[in-house]
């Protein structure tokens, strides 16, 4: 049985009082990645705006030491990156942070360094270079490859997906652009050529407009969850922002986009906004992102920085508002900060830009425990196997037509009550419909369409298809008998 995580944590101040000094000056566009076994948050470069002389990017290291409650800056003997900000990092081998891409000014960077946070050195792997970019994201799949997907190149906004191999070596990491199968989508429909009754197809487009594969974007989220790289929000080409949410799963020796249709109350649109992962029950871990800047209004639209945050239930495949216990602490509404997990149940955000100026302060972003939060450097738990609306299917092949949820009648009833069409595999379609059947008859909807005379069921009302043959229905009367069944379980709610 699932069970629904509490939505409630809190904001504490972290002051890093005990060291001597100062953490880092206010910036956004920075990064902050995690090391040495979530002891060390290492803050690098990004952008100084505010009311002072400093004005511009940033290329110094400070460092947080959790254990210790105090900031610091190590010595760094070896020349470093270029000052930047919009860039993307993460970690690897836990001791090396290595940074990507960015820009200074008018100037974007395509160029890799890696930090060496046991003997603070800096190296450039100079086989490692790809066109200019920023506002990507990055994330270490392994202890030798990242994964870089998005951004913007100064002249349009990307959606391609590229790994760096051999990310330890210093001569020999490069980077390849990954091909990446689209989203699977089946189709039903009568072949009549061929007599068969019921035929599927991978498609490189959905036919009722939805998408196979992420739209170009920058600014967006972008984490490790098990196995998965996930994907949300960011800005497109058009100026506006997304909502959505996306995965990039391993596939045999390549890669494939899996779009997640998750219900709950999902974050609106946003870009510059942070994601971590963070721990709310025993031995799960759930996406939390917070922040951002989007827009709102009706008939004119206004640029808007979020002080909210969200977390993905992976357990129950649902958004959730966070609910902060406590009256006014928290950081204000910000974008372009970072949300960093430390240990297993707490994530540092840091910075940000509020609309007018940079910010400096520092809160940990916790479940709601005790406020004293004692330092916890143990490994976060595993994500869930059940974590994604799609795992149970993940070994399956694209021609199966297999009942995978034959003896859980609670499963399939949960994924039909939030997936689309276009999720719906042909083995499905008769435990659909006998669903369909039983659950429309039970809830006793009417039948309302065209009297054909004979007592037979109308063809535009509710519950028209309970006498359907599974095997001769078409995609759109697959669509339209999953969203009267879907009516029907919140009616029953």
């Amino acid at each position: 049985v699932k069970t629904r995580l509490s939505k409630r944590m809190r904001w504490v101040k972290c002051v890093g009082a005990r060291g001597d000094e100062p953490g880092p000056s206010a910036r956004f566009g920075h990064t902050a990645t995690c090391v040495k076994s979530s002891r060390f948050v290492v803050v690098f470069g990004g952008l100084a705006r505010g009311d002072g002389d400093s004005k511009g990017a940033l290329e110094d290291v400070v460092v947080y030491d959790a254990r210790a409650d105090a900031w610091f800056r190590p010595t760094i003997t070896t020349p470093g990156p270029r000052a930047r900000a919009f860039h993307s990092a993460c970690a690897f081998r836990d001791s090396f942070v290595v940074i990507a891409c960015g820009r200074d000014g008018r100037e974007q960077f395509g160029d890799v360094w890696v930090l060496d946070c046991d003997a603070w050195t800096w190296t450039r792997r100079s086989s490692a270079t790809m066109a200019p970019r920023d506002f990507a994201s990055i994330v270490a799949i392994d202890a030798d490859t990242v994964v870089m997907f998005g951004g913007f190149d100064g002249k349009g906004w990307l959606a391609d997906v590229h790994t760096l191999r051999d990310a330890s070596s210093e001569t020999g990491a490069t980077w390849m652009c990954e091909r990446v199968a689209p989203a699977r989508v089946e189709v039903f429909d009568e072949l009549a050529a061929s007599g068969a009754r019921m035929a599927m197809e991978t498609l490189g487009a959905v036919a009722s407009g939805g998408r196979t594969s992420p739209e170009a974007r920058s600014g967006h989220a972008m984490v490790l969850y098990g196995p998965n790289v996930l994907i949300h929000g960011g800005q497109g080409a058009n100026g506006a922002a997304f909502s959505d949410t996306w995965c990039l799963r391993r596939d045999g020796d390549g890669w494939r986009w899996v779009k997640l249709v998750l219900r709950g109350h999902a974050p609106a649109a946003r870009a510059g906004h942070a994601m971590g992962v963070l721990t709310m029950s025993p031995n799960v871990a759930n996406v939390v992102i917070a922040g951002g800047v989007g827009e709102d209004g009706w008939l004119a639209k206004k640029r808007v920085y979020f002080d909210d945050a969200h977390f993905l239930d992976g357990e129950n495949a649902r958004w959730e508002r966070v609910q902060f216990t406590g009256e006014g602490t928290g950081p204000g509404p910000r974008a372009y900060q970072t949300l960093t997990m430390v240990g297993k149940s707490r994530c540092l955000n840091f910075g940000g830009f509020n609309g007018v100026k940079a910010c400096d302060d520092a809160w940990w972003l916790c479940a709601d425990v005790d406020a004293s939060m004692p330092f916890d450097d143990s490994p976060p738990p595993q994500v869930s196997s059940r974590s994604l609306i799609d795992d149970l299917r993940a070994r399956l092949k694209v021609t199966e037509t297999i009942n995978v949820f034959e003896g859980n009648d609670a499963a399939f009833r949960q994924h039909i009550a939030a997936c689309d069409v276009e999720d719906v595999r042909v083995g499905d379609v008769p435990k659909l419909m006998r669903e369909y059947v039983a659950t429309t008859t039970t809830l006793g909807l009417p039948v309302r369409g065209d009297d054909d005379g004979d007592g037979s069921t109308g063809k535009n009302g509710q519950g028209r298809y309970r006498h359907c043959d599974p095997a001769t229905m078409k995609l759109k009367d697959v669509g339209d008998a999953l969203t009267e069944l879907q009516g029907a379980f919140i009616a029953n709610a």
